[in-house]
């Protein structure tokens, strides 16, 4: 069985690989990465990574999208 930051950062790892692919988040992914970065368990890379994608939405460089439209 997975401990909770394992399913985290599995659901973390699935969230990038989809917004790679598809240049748009949803806005529960967003907002569980926006939860995701104040978890204190998270390690540093994992952290910035989280970091990097809020900014990214932030300044326009990918797109929020309702979750009612998410593939």
């Amino acid at each position: 069985m997975l401990s909770p930051t394992e399913k985290l950062s599995d659901r973390i790892s699935e969230i990038f690989g989809a917004v790679g692919a598809t240049g748009v988040v949803s806005c529960t992914d967003y907002h569980t990465l926006q939860l995701a970065s104040s978890y204190s368990e998270l390690q540093a890379h994992e952290r910035k990574s989280i970091d990097r994608l809020l900014r990214a939405v932030q300044r326009g460089k990918i797109d929020l999208i309702p979750t009612s439209l998410a593939v």
